[in-house]
């Protein structure tokens, strides 16, 4: 293994141990005498990214597509960064690069379908959200997704069968993890097939945990 390739795994096993100050310090020493490697540019940017300094991790993101521009894992940093800004556009026109490269990657097609979903563009989102289902039929907040958008865009009758599973699928996992989240999700997709019953126990236990 050469010297390189020592320093960039060294800088990743500190910042796995959050020890993110040091996993800085190295890179940039590193980066100061090999300004032109990409991936140290990348995983600079994930420790800045990791303390929160965003704009420190931006500026690494972008410096490290300057020297290799088709690096999936550095278009999914830019618009996971983005979407936590709140930067919706921007967010979007990264996950679609990303997507070119890793267009099976159902997680990536459904936070993209949300970031649809949050502009109003409830037909853009449902070709996401039916992307990310065809890669993962199982996963119960993309179906749960699928249904709610296809809900929202009064195609009842299409979203019957989606909206069973997506409910038996959330039912099963909030058995395993009854955490509120899950149980706010549940009732959200209850609400949004008429279940409101159903919904309204699920709140009044959360607001019984949570007085």
């Amino acid at each position: 293994m050469d010297k390189d390739s020592d320093v960039k795994k060294a800088a990743e096993k500190l910042i796995n141990a959050k020890e993110y100050t040091k996993a800085i310090q190295l890179l940039e020493d590193y980066l100061s005498k090999k300004p032109g490697d990409a991936e140290a540019w990348n995983i600079l940017g994930v420790a800045f990214y990791s303390i929160g300094d965003l704009k420190r991790a931006e500026e690494c993101f972008k410096k490290s597509l300057e020297h290799n521009p088709r690096d999936p894992d550095v278009w999914y940093n830019l618009g996971a960064l983005c979407k936590r800004e709140g930067r919706v556009d921007e967010a979007i026109d990264y996950y679609k690069k990303y997507l070119e490269f890793e267009s099976e990657d159902s997680y990536t097609w459904n936070s993209l379908g949300t970031l649809f979903y949050s502009k109003g563009d409830l037909s853009e989102a449902e070709k996401c959200f039916r992307r990310a289902y065809e890669l993962s039929p199982e996963d119960p907040v993309i179906v749960a997704n699928l249904c709610v958008t296809l809900r929202d865009q009064n195609k009842i009758s299409e979203s019957i069968e989606i909206c069973d599973k997506a409910l038996r699928l959330l039912e099963k996992r909030v058995k395993e993890d009854p955490s509120e989240e899950n149980l706010s999700f549940l009732a959200f997709v209850y609400m949004k097939c008429f279940r409101n019953a159903e919904a309204e126990k699920i709140y009044r236990e959360i607001i019984e945990k949570n007085p």
